[in-house]
């Protein structure tokens, strides 16, 4: 039981040092932790969401690496379902343009749908932020989201997307 573990002790305390790591095979992991934290156990992640959006935002702008990006994408879309807009307000702007732009030059279609869930489901928590920017990426978004895979992740973000949509049809 993770809660059991992480009450004992919060090992995610370590996380900004090992997403700072140099290895990309490390961030990698790092993020792949991150997501399953929000996914599973957001109590004890709380404390470092900021650090790790901002890690996330980093290596997404900066790093070549597509396995690192799109863990980081698909962190960052479990963060912002979880802790909603009183803490993913303070990033939508800066996450969207990130976002948006890694989309055409991702190298593989996961990263692209990963991306592009990201940022539906980002739209489910700030769609007003996300709306300001559909011109520029809606057509890109649906053309890439009717090849994903049919799930929660990809019905989350619709759901958002459609929320975009409302504040800017």
């Amino acid at each position: 039981n993770s809660d059991k573990v992480l009450n004992h002790n919060n090992f995610l305390s370590c996380l900004p040092e090992v997403l700072a790591d140099q290895s990309a095979m490390v961030r990698q992991s790092a993020f792949a932790l991150v997501g399953d934290a929000a996914k599973f156990c957001i109590q004890f992640l709380a404390p470092y969401v900021d650090p790790v959006l901002e890690f996330a935002i980093h290596c997404i702008e900066n790093e070549g690496t597509p396995t690192v990006h799109n863990n980081a994408s698909w962190c960052i879309g479990e963060i912002c379902i979880k802790v909603g807009p009183q803490v993913m307000n303070r990033y939508a702007s800066r996450l969207t343009l990130c976002l948006v732009n890694l989309v055409p030059r991702a190298h593989g279609t996961m990263l692209m749908q990963n991306a592009c869930i990201t940022l539906g489901r980002l739209a489910g928590v700030c769609p007003e932020e996300i709306a300001k920017h559909l011109p520029g990426f809606g057509a890109l978004w649906l053309e890439v989201m009717k090849w994903a895979r049919n799930d929660d992740e990809k019905v989350t973000a619709f759901l958002g997307f459609t929320s975009a949509l409302k504040c800017n049809p």
